[in-house]
């Protein structure tokens, strides 16, 4: 078996079904599609981790649109995990490699957990190397980006066509490790930068200029996610309507604190906040608590803090606040409580009439298509205009962020060799 992802065609993919005995993760994507991006880096570890255990393969759905029609898929990414021809389970969505392991060991193809990895300890450089010339070049050539507007504000790293997010930008490349071999920056500094939402030059600069040779910034990720969840432009104990939920988030922002200072939390702390998120996470069966579900399930990902060379865990944690930042603009706009539920209602619609007829032909998906169309055509128009116009409306969020990003940089200290 390869350790490594497989790029599969439709005549492969039945090799594979017909003479593998071993289980097999189907990965249905596009080229276009940001959270199939975000996804491919955690798909890479998985399958180097799973070696002889698991074969991972990755079917276009653009250029093999038949596989998707055969397996009944409405959207990408989409993980099916396969015996021969026989379907064991499906997963939909960007996933940690965590859950994605869990998953797994639930339906019949266990991945045994590998010994830490390369990128896990803390780095022992300062920013660049400490490297003038180096840092000189990629800011010169970032700045240049911005005025050129090459930057975009995307919820997945993103480089293509000599444009993409600004941490993609800085090193011409959207994978993270390459990040951090390039800049001598850590890796949790990457899903740092696209989460602000920087994208034009004063932006650029403002981040840049405050990022100090040698600067020591491992920290600088966790510190901005907690000035998030104290952001007082976000109204978190209204929002949130949850005393408990809310009051963990408080908690966690005192963890952090601590895990900066002399007497950091104990590992039990960490994990009863942990258990603690995770009972409130149900987001998945409420289609009215998604952004509580999904601030809980970020509280959870983010205890204990991972270390900061972890860039699966670090993008999946900014990934998660991005998602939560969309509801906490749509209530800002003033969405309703039930127009903010409607996406998932609406999920929860298809799946049901999915389960009743066994299946969805792409005849069957269409039409049911059409109905929720017609009988939703105001709330669709809402929201094809809110998720066209969200790079204008979160201008105000992201100008925050990213002066909050740029003071904890220059306040960063300056790396010590031990």
């Amino acid at each position: 078996m390869p350790h490594t992802t497989v790029a599969a065609t439709e005549v492969s993919l039945n090799e594979y079904l017909a003479n593998t005995d071993q289980p097999i993760l189907l990965d249905l994507w596009a080229p276009w599609c940001a959270p199939c991006r975000a996804l491919a880096p955690t798909l890479e570890r998985l399958a180097e981790e799973a070696g002889e255990l698991l074969t991972v393969l990755k079917i276009d759905v653009d250029e093999f649109p038949s596989v998707r029609e055969r397996y009944g898929v409405r959207g990408i990414p989409t993980m099916i995990l396969l015996k021969g021809e026989k379907e064991l389970a499906r997963l939909s969505g960007t996933q940690p490699l965590s859950k994605l392991k869990q998953w797994l060991g639930e339906n019949g193809a266990p991945i045994e957990t590998s010994a830490s990895s390369v990128g896990q300890t803390p780095m022992r450089w300062g920013a660049f190397y400490g490297d003038a010339q180096l840092r000189d070049f990629l800011v010169t050539r970032m700045k240049q980006h911005a005025d050129q507007g090459d930057i975009s504000i995307l919820r997945a790293p993103a480089w293509m066509d000599g444009k993409g997010t600004f941490a993609a930008t800085l090193v011409h490349n959207e994978n993270v490790d390459v990040f951090e071999r390039v800049t001598g920056l850590p890796a949790n500094l990457a899903p740092a930068f696209d989460f602000v939402g920087a994208c034009n030059e004063k932006q650029a600069s403002a981040l840049l200029d405050n990022l100090r040779l040698n600067a020591d910034v491992n920290q600088v990720p966790a510190q901005l996610l907690q000035h998030w969840l104290s952001d007082e432009a976000h109204p978190w104990t209204d929002v949130l309507e949850e005393l408990p939920l809310d009051e963990l988030r408080r908690q966690w922002m005192t963890l952090c604190s601590r895990a900066t200072s002399k007497q950091p939390p104990t590992a039990v702390d960490w994990e009863q906040l942990r258990a603690a998120a995770g009972v409130l996470e149900n987001s998945s069966q409420d289609a009215y608590r998604q952004l509580q579900g999904t601030l809980a399930h970020l509280l959870a990902q983010a205890s204990p803090l991972p270390p900061s060379g972890d860039a699966l865990a670090w993008s999946a944690i900014f990934q998660t606040a991005s998602w939560c930042n969309s509801h906490l603009l749509m209530n800002a706009m003033g969405w309703s409580k039930q127009e903010r539920a409607t996406p998932g209602l609406r999920s929860k619609w298809f799946e049901s009439h999915e389960r009743e007829l066994g299946g969805l032909s792409k005849e069957q998906l269409q039409a049911l298509r059409d109905q929720w169309n017609t009988e939703n055509a105001e709330f669709l128009i809402k929201e094809q205009a809110f998720h066209s116009q969200y790079p204008e409306n979160a201008k105000s969020a992201n100008s925050r962020h990213t002066a909050v990003l740029a003071q904890l940089l220059a306040k960063a200290p300056l790396y010590l060799p031990a």
